[in-house]
């Protein structure tokens, strides 16, 4: 009911009165239930009004009684441009002679002079209901239409009569096998089933058509370059107007190829993940298996374990006995005992100051050696240079002796020539 008075609120009207006062009353009236009322005050006008604005009115409300040109009239050159825009008469009760007349121009409804405005607001809305389910029924047609041609464009489609025989395949379908029309009409409907289907499952449509059901499955066929395609098809029964008896059986498919050629990968790799999943799972029983067998010659060994730590608890608490009893055995003793460390402590320390006292003596006479080292070295280089000078003065004397022996050699002459003179 909402969306009726919705779409009520959303129509224009013509409406035709030559009464002054009804026609003020009745506009008023039309105006809280229309979108838009235009009215005039006889049939000419109103008929120049839809002439001129045939596409913007819904409905036309119109008297019969006008002066210039009466409602019959009227309506009567309404249809010779709309055939369809619908109308309501409003009438006497002794116009009776020409209600005939307004039912062949397509009137589907009348107003009742006097009109009350309960009985004329039924009226109406009764007529505007008829206009909505038309209107809802042309656009369901339209959107059908839509979606019809829309599934003959991405499905393939093919009518099946009750003897199977292939009574139509859409243009799509034989674009996809490569094969016009012809070669498939009048052909079992088989004959675009891939042989590789198994008898069962063709069995089973048969069966489908018999029980006037719907069969719905994953067909193979091949397309035209001899692929071989995968088709997700139904098989729908097209019933008579009684929808008791079986007329046809119409087919819709659409490709599935890739989901399937996925499936198969996907099926495949399921099989290895399945195979891996038992080997790791042997493995993990077999690791299994080893821990249990672990875990019980560990348990043994933490029993072993548990005996042996009994058995030093025992030992530890013998021994302790035996440690309390020596210390009171010894307990007199302490006294000496104590002397006795404090001299060996006190020779400790002297023995301590002693080794401190040779290490320093030590570092001493490192560091003397090294200076002894040093003046050696010093006092080699000395000698050697003393070495060298002595050679460089024996040479010296070797020269002079030769130079006073020769010198005496010739001073030697020199006075034997003297003497002999």
């Amino acid at each position: 009911m909402e969306k009726l008075k919705e779409f009520v609120k959303s129509l224009n009207i013509l409406y035709v009165e030559d009464e002054l006062q009804a026609r003020e009353i009745s506009q008023k009236i039309f105006k809280r239930i229309f979108k838009n009322v235009d009215s005039f005050e006889n049939g000419l006008e109103g008929f120049l009004a839809f002439q001129s604005n045939k596409n913007n009115y819904d409905l036309i409300i119109s008297d019969i009684n006008m002066p210039k040109m009466d409602g019959i009239d009227m309506l009567e050159k309404i249809r010779e441009v709309d055939t369809e825009i619908p109308v309501i008469f409003i009438t006497a009760r002794n116009e009776s002679n020409v209600l005939l007349k307004s039912i062949e121009l397509g009137v589907v409804n009348y107003l009742i002079k006097p009109l009350d405005m309960e009985t004329m607001t039924k009226v109406v809305y009764k007529t505007c209901e008829k206009i909505y389910l038309k209107s809802s029924l042309m656009q369901k047609q339209s959107e059908l239409e839509v979606y019809l041609k829309t599934i003959e464009q991405i499905t393939y489609i093919t009518k099946i009569n009750k003897l199977n025989k292939i009574t139509y395949i859409n243009d799509n379908f034989c674009d996809l096998l490569g094969k016009s029309s012809d070669e498939y009409i009048d052909k079992d409907f088989t004959t675009i089933i891939d042989s590789s289907v198994s008898a069962e499952i063709i069995d089973d449509i048969k069966e489908k058509f018999k029980e006037g059901k719907i069969w719905e499955g994953t067909l193979k066929s091949i397309d035209k370059n001899n692929d071989l395609i995968y088709l997700k098809t139904i098989y729908m029964p097209i019933y008579d107007l009684n929808n008791k008896d079986v007329l046809e059986y119409l087919a819709i498919r659409y490709q599935v190829t890739d989901e399937e050629k996925e499936k198969k990968e996907l099926n495949k790799k399921i099989i290895q993940n399945i195979v891996q999943f038992k080997k790791k799972a042997y493995s993990i029983s077999e690791d299994n298996k080893k821990s249990h067998e672990e875990i019980v010659e560990l348990k043994k060994y933490i029993s072993t374990l548990n005996l042996r730590i009994e058995e030093l608890e025992n030992n530890k608490k013998a021994l302790l006995n035996q440690l309390e009893s020596y210390e009171k055995s010894q307990l007199n003793n302490q006294s000496g005992r104590l002397n006795l460390i404090k001299q060996k402590n006190e020779e400790i320390e002297n023995l301590l100051k002693l080794i401190k006292h040779l290490k320093h003596e030590k570092n001493e006479l490192f560091e003397k050696i090294e200076l002894c080292n040093e003046t050696l070295e010093h006092n080699k280089n000395t000698i050697d240079i003393y070495k060298n000078n002595e050679l460089r003065l024996n040479e010296k004397i070797t020269n002079l002796e030769d130079v006073i022996n020769d010198l005496e050699s010739k001073l030697g002459s020199s006075n034997k020539k003297s003497f002999f003179s």
